[in-house]
């Protein structure tokens, strides 16, 4: 079963993943940013002037799937903002990071939008940037309070 760029196995297990593939070097994206744990490339598609995608480089599907281990997933958390050595200070200071709640994740894959405006559309700002009432839309930091 094929969902969301990632291939199912009939016992759940991951078979195939687009950024899992990514990672690996199988097809023509082009990693900006990579240390053990974390990968960082484009998007096919920016919707902002400075849109970076940050992943664990093991398969996590999404962030209701970071396991038991608080501690752990707060240190992955913190891994994947990777702002501070792609982003210049001015940058960083405008700069947002999300994640798409599920279900209106794009990809199966757990992945940090870091994004600097402008936008490439008015939709662009309106899905990638953090708001209470947002139930598609959460923050690095709120993810990270929830630990």
């Amino acid at each position: 079963m094929c969902r969301k760029g990632v291939e199912y196995a009939a016992d759940g297990s991951v078979q195939k993943c687009v950024f899992c593939d990514i990672i690996a070097g199988e097809n023509d994206t082009r990693l900006v940013f990579r240390q053990a744990d974390v990968a960082v490339f484009c998007p096919r598609t920016k919707s902002a002037a400075v849109h970076y995608l940050s992943v664990p480089t093991a398969h996590v599907k999404n962030i209701r799937n970071l396991g038991e281990d608080k501690q752990q997933a707060r240190e992955l958390l913190q891994k994947l903002d990777v702002r501070d050595k792609l982003l210049t200070a001015e940058q960083r200071a405008r700069s947002v990071a999300v994640f798409h709640v599920p279900p209106y994740n794009s990809i199966d894959h757990l992945h940090l939008h870091m994004i600097v405006g402008p936008y490439v559309s008015v939709f662009d700002s309106i899905k990638h940037q953090p708001a209470w009432w947002k139930a598609w839309t959460t923050s690095l930091d709120e993810v990270l309070s929830r630990l």
